[in-house]
């Protein structure tokens, strides 16, 4: 069988509408709709509250490169609780990214506004999974029709996450890019998983060149987020994972 990192993108896209076509045909119970943003569309999908007496809205999206299908379980455990789950994919994810060239955005709350504004949602918990718990972090913190936040991720400060002498070697990469870019090319040589999340980076954010990748993720740090300005309630779940070593 062909190794899933050698396929090119036109090869990956016909599997993923098959994916698409074999997901929808056991899962019937889902409305589909395309919520209009910038030059496409954010695909989302709604899971109506099976109760009479909802309980609310819940906004959810995934991570880095989710689908918003491999979540199917936890928005219709939701839904039976008595919400109404309304599933996006944002920018640089899913449908959104490979039907309407839509790159990643760490500035969140444009995605958000846009789907609380076409829906009519006027107070919403927000649900953001793996690198998604940082997004909906920052679209929290500009969005006051966000009025609880789930943050289930992974990172919220990538220069946080090493050491004070790896910092410092990434200071000194940073400075000098095109030795960051050669580094950058040597490791995923050698390393496959390297390999993949470089390729991945470059794709979601529309980046010209691997060299690009790390600018993109250091832009997620706190002073991004702007912890100062989110006063609603958040339940934060954080899981171990130390995406430095893919930075230099």
């Amino acid at each position: 069988m062909k190794n899933i990192l050698a396929f090119s993108k036109s090869e990956k896209i016909i599997l993923y509408d098959k994916f698409l076509k074999c997901f929808y045909s056991v899962f019937t119970d889902i409305e589909r709709i395309k919520i209009p943003y910038e030059d496409g569309f954010l695909r989302a999908l709604v899971f109506a509250a099976t109760i009479k007496d909802t309980k609310g809205f819940i906004v959810a999206h995934g991570g880095f490169d989710s689908l918003i299908e491999e979540f199917y379980y936890i928005f219709d455990y939701f839904r039976n609780l008595g919400y109404t789950v309304v599933a996006f994919e944002g920018p640089g994810q899913g449908y959104t990214l490979r039907k309407f060239g839509l790159t990643l955005t760490h500035d969140w709350e444009k995605p958000i506004k846009a789907v609380l504004d076409y829906l009519n949602i006027n107070d919403a918990t927000i649900l953001g999974i793996s690198l998604g718990g940082y997004w909906c972090l920052r679209a929290a913190a500009f969005e006051p029709r966000i009025t609880r936040v789930v943050s289930y991720g992974l990172v919220y400060d990538f220069m946080s996450v090493p050491s004070d002498l790896l910092r410092k070697v990434t200071e000194w990469f940073l400075k000098k890019p095109k030795l960051m870019e050669s580094s950058i090319r040597l490791k995923m040589k050698l390393d496959q998983n390297h390999r993949w999340s470089s390729n991945q980076w470059t794709y979601r954010t529309g980046a010209k060149s691997v060299g690009e990748v790390p600018m993109h993720m250091l832009a997620m740090n706190q002073k991004h987020m702007h912890p100062e300005r989110i006063t609603q309630d958040v339940l934060l779940q954080i899981f171990t994972y130390l995406p430095v070593q893919y930075i230099i």
